[in-house]
């Protein structure tokens, strides 16, 4: 009997696996034979489920957007203090991934100009998942400088080897927003 494969499912598969070997080598230096070797299959095999890197990417960042975002929401009718610590429990989780993906987004815009950045669909998918998540924890009017500090925040206790308190940091956001 043929073996019956779920395309779909085999293509999120390899865009999960795929988004570890992007976060591990950069965008850059990768090219698609490295990439096939690197997921264990052949290249003619990859392109049949990926138009090319490009394609792999974008479909890669979907699943990690999924995996960062897709999975959690927020309790909108919750007090704002406990929507905070759902934010906040959400964000701490993607400080695994922080460095990789921090590494890797600046090795994919390097070189772009601020206009073609804001322009590039992975962007701008990424933009809107972190915004509609943080929209429906402080609302509409804090969503920018709460996804500013949110993302400040990981960068920051990534650069002092975590030693910023996030309780404090969610205490003092709660004063402000109130």
């Amino acid at each position: 009997m043929p073996k019956v494969v779920d395309h779909d499912a085999y293509r999120k598969e390899l865009a999960r696996k795929a988004a570890d070997v992007f976060t591990r080598h950069g965008y850059s230096s990768l090219g698609i034979r490295q990439i096939a070797n690197e997921l264990g299959i052949s290249k003619s095999l990859l392109y049949h489920y990926f138009s090319g890197k490009e394609d792999l990417f974008a479909a890669s960042t979907q699943e990690v957007l999924s995996r960062d975002l897709g999975k959690h929401s927020i309790d909108e009718d919750a007090p704002l203090e406990k929507r905070l610590d759902q934010l906040f429990e959400i964000y701490l989780k993607m400080e695994e991934h922080f460095e990789g993906e921090l590494t890797l987004m600046l090795d994919y815009l390097r070189g772009k100009s601020p206009e073609v950045v804001a322009e590039d669909e992975n962007m701008k998918r990424a933009m809107k998942a972190h915004e509609t998540l943080v929209e429906s924890a402080v609302g509409s009017k804090h969503t920018d400088t709460v996804l500013c500090l949110l993302h400040g925040f990981l960068l920051v206790r990534y650069l002092n080897g975590r030693k910023t308190d996030p309780e404090r940091l969610k205490s003092q956001l709660e004063g402000l927003l109130k």
